[in-house]
């Protein structure tokens, strides 16, 4: 029989045993070789609260090796920056029953709790110590705006004088108070609203400025229905009775008065042209002075829409021969002179309504309506046809879609919004298409629940797209808060959303919007539940309202 001799690797009440393993039915299987286990001699060390950058006293940690036999390579590490070691002597072979030393200081570079792990390396069995501490860094702000405060956190912590305030948190977030548009100093020099700070140090701040959102602000007497910005930055307000022309910052240059006014348009220079329930359209230079007036031919007509180009070529329409069973409409087309270019009667079917117009900063112009018969009862109508076409300047059919939409916007690419308000449920939604200057549908929102149905739209000069409205209260004739923003055309999705409140009892409605050259908005609306009834308003607000978020 051939045998083969073991040598074992521990040792055994002190001693060394060799083993011999035979083959055969007599052989016995080996016992199992004790592990080496190193043992730190204290589970848990707290280090106290130490300032970001500083260092706390060194903790002595001694580790034994608790085996009966030797340890190779000794390690001790810890699993966090924030704890260093600074001397060691188990970087070595360590007999058994040997010991070695290691010290840890606490050397925080971020304020916060820490917690690590000071963990034993090189044996089977390893030991581990919980290392705890808390760093500390400080917020100083050094200067204030008159009347501002500087706030942190969920107002865990308020300055509104110069102060130095402990943090105990890896992340701050400062807000200015009142609420607007802050202009920070310091280590908050690049924010543009609300402030956050990484304490890896101390942190110096100043709170220089709050810009109020609101700029300024008017009641009317009537609800505001559109409103208009002027070269030079004067504004063009048209009411339920009047047409008016502020300045910039809200003085009143003229008004025009008893027109009953039913659309109104401005040309590059800031000339206003005033389209009245007669039928009338009549121009305006800047100082309100009458140029000329231009009334169709015709009885019972209804002046029903207004585009105005650029170049002051007059487009309108008025609805013609107005009866319960036939109904048409006429479009003109007038030079910056009021005179009649061309016009073009919608007569295709026994009622015809217009539905909608617009024109682009080319000239174009765009036009829906639709066509009703009578369903043989005093009141039903039935739809025989909708439609949206576009026009040149010179009044040829440019193309023509089977649709027709009473709110649409024309940007100055000629690029049309068209929005569906979506009701029956608090506060209201809305879908909105986007087609391009081809009449092609390029995209169309998923619906929306909120902010609110949809009462205005129109694109800035550079594009931009503005939307306001209203909230439904669907268990209550009284309309809810009035609201707007811009949308972003790009992600399909509302900015952030400025909401104007009710006074009680009375619900709020934005009915136009406008850009300034000055970086304000303009929002026009009404108080009350009807659309032209009650008191208005006339707000101008700094227009980061529409990229900013205001809600604390």
């Amino acid at each position: 029989m051939i045998c083969k001799s073991w040598r074992s690797r521990w040792l055994l009440a002190s001693a060394s045993v060799l083993f011999l393993a035979c083959s055969g039915e007599d052989e016995e299987p080996l016992p199992a070789p004790p592990a080496a286990a190193l043992i730190i001699d204290r589970a848990s060390v707290d280090f106290g609260e130490v300032e970001v950058g500083a260092s706390s006293d060194e903790h002595l940690f001694t580790i034994r090796n608790a085996s009966p036999v030797a340890v190779e390579s000794v390690n001790v590490t810890v699993d966090n920056d924030a704890f260093v070691i600074a001397a060691s002597t188990c970087e070595r072979f360590l007999d058994a029953g040997r010991e070695c030393q290691v010290r840890v200081k606490f050397t925080p570079r971020l304020a916060g709790s820490h917690t690590v792990r000071l963990q034993t390396e090189g044996a089977p069995e390893g030991d581990h110590a919980v290392l705890t501490g808390r760093a500390v860094a400080f917020v100083e702000v050094r200067g204030l705006a008159a009347g501002t405060s500087v706030v942190a956190g969920a107002d865990e912590w308020s300055c509104g004088t110069p102060c130095r305030v402990p943090v105990r948190t890896a992340e701050v977030k400062l807000r200015a108070t009142p609420v607007g548009f802050p202009r920070w100093g310091g280590a908050c020099s690049t924010a543009t609203r609300d402030c956050t700070l990484r304490m890896d140090g101390l942190k110096v701040v100043s709170l220089e400025e709050v810009a109020s959102p609101l700029q300024w602000e008017l009641p009317w007497p009537s609800h505001l229905r559109e409103v208009a910005v002027a070269p030079g930055g004067d504004l063009v307000i048209r009411d339920v009775y009047d047409v008016t022309r502020l300045s910039g910052t809200g003085q009143s240059r003229w008004r025009l008065q008893s027109l009953n006014p039913r659309g109104m348009g401005l040309d590059g220079q800031g000339n206003t042209y005033v389209l009245s329930s007669s039928g009338r359209v009549t121009g305006f230079s800047v100082e309100g002075r009458e140029l000329w007036s231009f009334l169709p031919e015709g009885e019972r007509l209804w002046g029903d829409r207004i585009a105005v180009a650029p170049d002051g070529n007059v487009y309108f329409v008025v609805a013609v021969d107005i009866q319960q069973s036939s109904r048409h409409f006429k479009l003109y087309a007038l030079s910056p002179q009021g005179t009649e270019r061309w016009s073009h009667t919608f007569n295709e079917g026994p009622i015809n309504i217009l539905a909608g117009l617009g024109g682009d900063a080319q000239g174009a112009l765009y036009l829906s309506g639709n066509v009703f018969r009578l369903d043989g009862t005093a009141t039903g109508y039935i739809l025989e046809k909708r439609y949206f076409r576009k026009f040149s300047p010179e009044g040829a059919r440019l193309w023509e879609r089977e649709e027709s939409w009473n709110d649409f916007a024309i940007s100055p690419a000629g690029v049309m919004s068209v929005f569906n308000s979506i009701g029956g449920s608090e506060p209201g939604g809305f879908t909105l298409s986007l087609l391009g200057p081809n009449g092609i549908r390029q995209w169309t929102t998923p619906a929306s629940q909120g902010p609110g149905v949809v009462d205005t739209q129109g694109f800035s000069p550079s594009g931009v797209l503005l939307v306001g409205g209203h909230q439904a209260m669907v268990s209550s004739p009284i309309i809810d808060k009035g609201w707007f923003a811009a949308m972003n055309l790009e992600t399909r999705a509302l900015g952030p959303v400025t909401y104007i409140d009710r006074p009680p009892d009375v619900g709020a409605r934005v009915n136009a919007l406008a850009l300034t050259s000055a970086g304000g908005l303009v929002v026009g609306g009404g108080f009350g539940p009807q659309y032209g009834g009650g008191e208005g308003f006339l707000r101008v607000y700094d227009a980061r309202v529409l990229t900013v978020d205001l809600d604390p």
